[in-house]
């Protein structure tokens, strides 16, 4: 609660296209194949993180040799 008001938020459900779409304390969204998911590949973050690191190395190492 925020400064006193007490404040609840509806549930969303899927709905299909012939039903209801709202009520009291919820809201309904309407299932349409307009998109279809077809996949979903996943990327590790290690390789990002290994390369961030070693482009901080050359970084901090050229800086390094600049001010010699």
């Amino acid at each position: 609660t925020a400064l006193g008001s007490d404040v609840t938020l509806p549930s969303i459900v899927p709905v299909r296209s012939a039903g209801a779409a709202s009520g009291n304390d919820w809201i309904g969204l309407r299932t349409t194949d307009d998109s279809v998911l077809k996949a979903v590949s996943r990327v590790p973050l290690f390789g990002g993180f290994l390369g961030l690191g070693l482009l901080l190395l050359a970084m901090g190492s050229m800086w390094y040799r600049e001010g010699r």
